[in-house]
């Protein structure tokens, strides 16, 4: 979990919020996408990095293009992974 991540969903959580008075049955589209969202950031924190983040791209599409924040502090802990386990693979054949 990185803070582009958390960032990225606490906006779209505000954006949900303001959206609420607007359009209701829209703003529980995005809350549930919001929720979504934030399971994802609790699993990156508990350690499920893989399917957190994952989690987090779902939740955040709708909301683009500010949902992109997210996406993208996702995809870096994706990379992240793939580097560590490369660099994992490559020591055990050294």
């Amino acid at each position: 979990m990185n803070a582009q991540s958390v960032i990225g969903v606490a906006l779209n959580a505000a954006l949900c919020g303001a959206v609420r008075a607007e359009m209701p049955t829209l703003s529980l589209v995005l809350a549930a996408c919001v929720a979504c969202s934030a399971l994802g950031l609790g699993l990156c924190a508990l350690g499920s990095k893989k399917g957190g983040a994952y989690l987090i791209i779902a939740g955040a599409v709708p909301f683009v293009p500010l949902g992109l924040i997210a996406v993208l502090g996702a995809r870096k802990v994706l990379d992240a992974m793939a580097v560590a386990e490369f660099e994992a693979r490559r020591a055990g054949r050294e």
